[in-house]
């Protein structure tokens, strides 16, 4: 079979960077409204570069594509203007 059909795994795409880069490249956003319930900070401890919101209250931000990965509580977090679902109506909209 052709090479050019073969799958690619990441490793075989991705430059080969060092694990430090790789973490400070990641955009990973946390939303909770309790700031004990994510060990976020541990996170930035490692070096990835971690954001934190207590609640949501522009959606845009999250419609950009900014971050590579949002770890989204469902409760508690959206503005009711926003979504009368909280979170899971956040989760659904960025879904989308």
């Amino acid at each position: 079979m052709f090479s050019f059909f073969k799958s690619k795994t990441i490793t075989e795409i991705a430059p080969a960077l060092p694990l430090s880069e790789l973490r400070k490249r990641a955009r990973i956003l946390v939303v909770d409204d309790d700031e004990t319930a994510f060990p976020y900070k541990l996170l930035q401890k490692e070096g990835y570069n971690v954001t934190y919101w207590k609640r949501i209250e522009n959606l845009r931000n999250l419609e950009t594509g900014e971050y590579d990965i949002i770890v989204l509580d469902i409760q508690g977090i959206a503005n009711p203007k926003i979504s009368e679902d909280d979170g899971l109506g956040i989760l659904v909209h960025v879904k989308r």
